[in-house]
């Protein structure tokens, strides 16, 4: 996987621009480390290589970034954060019918 770290701070402006982009649409406080991290994670996870990847086309992903699509992104990632996130299926369950 090639390091995307070295490209946040080429990418800072357009981070800063889909921000504001989503804070128009009604979304409180977008962050732009989050916004990077949906697609370290979840768009961009399988490059290998900078080959694969050109600062055009991370800049076309990055502005075409959807407010549902960061959203769900944020929900889920808060979701994880939670105590429960930890449990398995079964414990949920039993935790829920008591």
């Amino acid at each position: 996987m090639m390091s995307f770290e070295s490209l946040f701070q080429q990418l800072q402006t357009v981070l800063n621009m889909k921000c504001e982009d989503l804070q128009a649409q009604g979304v409180e406080q977008p962050n732009p480390s989050a916004i990077w991290h949906y697609f370290v994670h979840q768009q961009w996870c399988d490059v290998e290589s900078e080959e694969e990847m050109h600062i055009h086309q991370m800049v076309s992903d990055l502005l075409a970034l959807t407010k549902q699509q960061y959203c769900t992104y944020i929900e889920q990632t808060s979701y994880k954060m939670t105590p429960f996130a930890e449990l398995e299926e079964e414990e949920i369950a039993a935790l829920l019918e008591s």
